[in-house]
């Protein structure tokens, strides 16, 4: 049936609201700056400019002074890129509040590098936010600096983050100045990893909540929960009390829910610390070969002088047990705590390797909540999901397997070939290809991209498994979009979508999103970058007819409107229709593309999911979805929860998770406790 995209509504913006103040008894009106407004949205991206709007299109340059300018309620979206600068002792830093926090988050999708790290003082971070962000080493710090420090405050939150590469003390340090502050804080999501020993046996550390002995001061209750925390070579992954037994002990603290590993000790209490809870972790102590002993404990209590301490149902591998307490007055009690022979490789990234463990001891082997397609890599998985979604096949769709760039257009063709698209290695097919090609007694074979992409010795290798062979290909990404345009039959649609872009995150997320749908339809996509759109594609749409329309997938920041205004002149009158489509975020634009594919047949009771993070799995997912008559959607792989459209398409439509719901990707990609995330939103 001919495809039309729904018609979609944008809200009309916001207008400007001016603060006044009464500036004298005359009464005299006198405008605020536009960034003093509360419940803003605010920009900062590497190539921004401090003396800008702080918007979208005209974002704020440095870190320092956008975190400086923001009040209670905004927000602070934190583009990708490299930040070389240390955000240090704002003067002061603005208050949120527990009604209205400041969030400063990484825009969707991109990865922010603070190449720097982090101290925040003089007042400290009273409900603040931090989502989505790396924290990097430089060189310009000292051995004695912490990456991250977090100086008093109250309510602040550390999330969704990644810390690596600590050569200092800590990688994240939590402290207090004053009586009373570094409380009702939270370290939640986060990967912090790979501290570098630099200092004195027992001093290095990934985690460090404790008093400094230039204040003497022990900060307050916060909890440490579902982190990944691993690499602490020369010290603890956490550790709860001061440096010596003169300072006050840590107490209140909670640390629930985390994978801790590669460490001596994966939690250490000591000293005066008391009544902190350390529950349902999973702990991998690892003998590092250096000063550690096989002896030593996961949870070691530390001339230990505090009370009320308590470990319950953690699981630990390490053969000096699960909780041990040494030099010890006040032991912590150990309850309910399991020794485990299980221990995983040594991690080559941590916050992929030990992504299955996140959430506790229960995720040590896979919940029945959900089935999984998951590979030993991704050529794997793309056959894996060609034998799941096709009995038979005379033809096949491939693609290159390290790279997205022509592939991105070819799920249309795909689905109108009834073809899987598979993934190889471009020198060579790789096995779990030809495997695949065999079982499903293929005939022919097309190849997306040119000789840089696909080798002729891939080629060759179909040839050699009785294929006729032929390839689509132009000179780069957006000539073999183009190409593949030529191969599709007429219609009256025509997408565009972003299909380059230097931040690895960007580029793809549109057209995977899309592509179930326009493989379900047969709709060409055509490629763009942000603000130009490359002659390839506007010469392919100048062919088409002038009622044919264009829809734009993905929002200004994927594709500007100065594109889109170049699009319309590919008309004969120059008034080519031009609309957009796009959610918030790459999730709800997943939503609503499905929600068109349930329109077009697609079954919304039955779901495949694949993570919004990266591109390989959702690649193969989509044709293979649309060729299963099922719906996919992306999800954020590590915190479900970041992707409500998601979790409310299931409550909405998914009857029962564990016949209909299916997850594309291993653990490394949504992870065990994202799928018990999901797996819940069906009640």
């Amino acid at each position: 049936m001919p495809f039309t995209m729904p018609s979609t509504h944008r809200a009309p913006a916001r207008l400007l609201a001016f603060a006044v103040a009464v500036a004298t008894v005359l009464a005299m009106v006198v405008a605020q700056p536009a960034w003093a407004d509360a419940g803003r949205e605010w920009h900062v991206a590497p190539d921004g400019d401090d003396d800008g709007a702080g918007t979208a299109t005209d974002p704020w340059r440095t870190l320092h002074l956008s975190m400086g300018k923001v009040a209670a309620g905004d927000t602070l979206v934190v583009h990708g890129g490299r930040y070389d600068e240390r955000i240090g002792n704002l003067k002061p830093l603005p208050r949120g509040t527990a009604d209205a926090p400041i969030t400063m988050r990484a825009a969707a999708g991109e990865i922010p590098v603070i190449v720097g790290g982090m101290t925040l003082q003089l007042g400290g971070a009273h409900h603040w936010t931090f989502d989505g962000l790396t924290f990097a080493w430089s060189d310009t710090l000292t051995s004695g600096a912490a990456l991250v420090r977090m100086v008093d405050g109250e309510g602040w939150r550390i999330q969704n983050s990644t810390i690596s590469g600590n050569r200092s003390y800590t990688a994240l340090r939590v402290m207090a100045e004053n009586p009373g502050q570094a409380t009702g804080w939270t370290i939640a999501d986060n990967c912090i990893h790979t501290t570098i020993p630099t200092n004195a046996q027992n001093n290095d550390h990934n985690i460090y909540v404790g008093a400094d002995s230039r204040y003497g001061v022990a900060p307050g209750p916060g909890v440490i929960e579902r982190n990944i925390v691993a690499g602490a070579a020369n010290g603890s992954n956490i550790k709860l009390g001061a440096g010596e037994p003169s300072l006050p002990g840590t107490s209140g603290v909670i640390v629930r829910d985390n994978v801790l590993a590669e460490a001596p000790h994966n939690v250490v209490v000591a000293w005066k610390s008391h009544d902190n809870r350390i529950e349902n972790n999973v702990l991998f102590q690892r003998n590092n070969g250096t000063w550690s002993e096989p002896w030593y404990p996961n949870v070691r209590g530390l001339d230990l002088t505090g009370g009320g301490n308590l470990a319950v149902d953690n699981t630990g591998h390490a053969e000096g047990g699960v909780v041990e307490s040494w030099r010890s007055a006040q032991a912590i009690t150990d309850r309910d705590n399991e020794l485990v022979d299980f221990v995983p490789s040594p991690p080559s990234d941590p916050c992929v390797d030990l992504a299955p463990f996140v959430g506790g001891a229960d995720q040590i082997g896979d919940a029945d909540t959900a089935g999984r397609v998951s590979g030993s890599s991704r050529t794997s998985t793309a056959a894996q999901l060609a034998a799941l979604a096709y009995d038979q096949a005379d033809t096949v769709v491939i693609a290159r397997s390290d790279d997205y760039a022509d592939a991105l257009a070819g799920a249309p063709l795909a689905g109108l070939l009834g073809a899987p698209l598979l993934l190889t290695a471009s020198d060579a097919l790789s096995p779990e290809a030809a495997d695949q090609i065999n079982a499903l007694d293929a005939s022919s074979a097309v190849l997306l991209g040119g000789t840089g992409a696909l080798s002729n010795g891939v080629a060759q290798d179909l040839r050699g498994l009785g294929l006729d062979v032929s390839r689509l290909s132009g000179a780069n990404r957006f000539e073999t979009a183009a190409v593949v345009m030529g191969e599709l039959p007429a219609s009256s649609t025509v997408f565009v979508v972003e299909g380059a872009n230097a931040d690895p995150a960007r580029g793809w997320p549109d057209a995977v999103a899309l592509s179930p749908l326009a493989a379900r339809t047969h709709t060409p996509i055509l490629l763009t970058t942000t603000n130009r759109v490359p002659d390839a594609t506007l010469d392919a749409l100048a062919t088409l007819d002038d009622d044919v329309d264009v829809t734009i997938v993905g929002g200004e920041a994927a594709v500007s409107d100065a594109a889109a205004a170049a699009m319309e002149q590919t008309a004969s009158n120059g008034r080519r229709s031009v609309a957009r489509f796009a959610g918030r975020d790459r999730y709800e634009t997943s939503n609503k593309l499905a929600e068109s594919g349930v329109d077009q047949g697609a079954d919304a009771g039955t779901l495949w999911v694949v993570t919004g993070l990266n591109w390989p799995d959702a690649l193969a997912a989509g044709p293979a979805a649309a060729a299963a008559g099922v719906t996919m959607l992306f999800v954020h792989g590590r915190d479900a929860e970041r992707s409500p459209t998601t979790l409310q398409w299931i409550h909405d439509h998914v009857a029962d998770t564990a016949d209909s719901l299916m997850i594309i990707g291993g653990p490394g990609a949504v992870t065990p406790l994202a799928v018990a995330i999901l797996a819940a939103a069906d009640q």
